[in-house]
């Protein structure tokens, strides 16, 4: 399964970075009849538990965002319940720079050194 094949970039007892493989989702669909694979139940098999004694452990990992389905990369995870609330903060206020690459097969019909810039990205 493609939800066995993330890997760790960095872990720690209050956050941890995977790497989402495409084709998994993130958050379980809201149409129960899709069956993509989902990310949430293979966290705890991934990543390893904060230590005995971390304040505000969670029992299960918790996603800070989301990816689509179909993109691959770096995704955040909370351990504990403040680090979700910091994390979680940091994303709505935009503090969070994310950058984007596509691949492409072809020859682009613009400036191949043109950039997509919108608040919505």
């Amino acid at each position: 399964k493609k939800v066995n094949k993330c890997s760790v970039s960095l872990s720690d007892d209050h956050f941890a970075i995977i790497n989402k493989p495409a084709g998994v989702v993130v958050h379980s669909p809201k149409d129960p009849n899709q069956e993509f694979p989902t990310i949430k139940p293979a966290l705890p098999h991934v990543l390893d538990p904060p230590k005995a004694g971390t304040i505000s452990a969670l029992k299960r990992p918790k996603s800070i965002h989301r990816l689509d389905r179909l993109t691959s990369g770096a995704l955040v995870i909370g351990k504990t319940s403040s680090a979700v609330n910091h994390l979680s903060t940091q994303f709505c206020d935009r503090k969070v720079k994310k950058t984007y690459t596509c691949i492409i097969n072809g020859i682009p019909l613009k400036d191949p050194n043109s950039t997509i810039s919108s608040k919505a990205a």
